[in-house]
């Protein structure tokens, strides 16, 4: 019953889970993309559980327990939580790999574009009890970017590149493909998801901030899709393709 009430509490988190499997499968098999989320939720729940006890790497928090026993916990973790960071995971990746990039630009790319979404998630996460999340977690201080301090999103980029790089050192003898449309759309989803709430909750600052965040992220991502004529296309793995 309890997995049942994960589920239907936090609908909208497996809601992107779905949508990540729709993206996901645009560019690989759905073995490839279930291990892609293991992976990163492995990942996820070590940084999750080191961060509320150690403070790395993305500063002290606390979660706010209210759910424990109506929803599925991993420690003092939500279990939701940590399978939704592949989520944004992958949507920044798609954003960086809107062409065949090498495996370091893929990496460090996606892992900024993923910090860069963030920056649209957390300040309305941090503030869910004006909405259906509930309140979910505080920090021990608080931040510049609408009380998020800057130590999260230094963390984000840690822990999203190093789900990146194991994801790479897994693919690195697949026929790779571009996920150009799905991937993004996976993207720009959340972040209206997001700017929907902020917008619905009168979040009228973060609701603002969001929208330019995500014009930012469509507008640097679409730039980089845009080849010029004669620009040879080179596929990861390809020796030439090395950063």
């Amino acid at each position: 019953m309890i997995v049942l009430h994960t589920i239907t509490h936090r609908w909208y988190a497996f809601a992107f889970v779905i949508a990540f499997f729709w993206a996901a499968t645009a560019e690989r098999d759905w073995r490839s993309a279930l291990r892609f989320i293991a992976v990163a939720s492995g990942i996820s729940l070590a940084a999750e559980y080191l961060s509320t006890h150690t403070g790395f790497p993305y500063g002290r928090y606390d979660y706010i327990a209210t759910t424990r026993g109506y929803e599925l916990y991993v420690s003092n973790v939500p279990l939701f939580v940590p399978i939704s960071f592949g989520t944004v995971v992958w949507a920044g990746r798609a954003l960086a790999n809107r062409v065949n990039v090498s495996p370091g630009v893929l990496i460090i790319g996606g892992a900024l574009f993923a910090a860069a979404i963030d920056l649209v998630i957390d300040p309305m996460t941090l503030r869910g009890g004006s909405w259906f999340l509930g309140w979910l977690y505080s920090y021990r201080a608080a931040g510049p970017w609408f009380n998020v301090p800057l130590s999260n999103y230094a963390g984000w980029i840690f822990v999203s590149a190093l789900i990146l790089m194991v994801d790479v050192l897994f693919e690195a003898r697949a026929q790779k493909k571009v996920d150009s449309r799905r991937g993004p759309m996976l993207a720009y989803g959340m972040c209206g998801f997001f700017i929907v709430i902020a917008l619905a909750t009168s979040h009228w600052a973060i609701a603002g901030s969001s929208v330019g965040v995500a014009l930012v992220l469509f507008g640097v991502s679409t730039a980089r899709a845009v080849r010029g004529p004669g620009v040879e296309r080179i596929r990861i793995g390809d020796p030439r393709a090395l950063p």
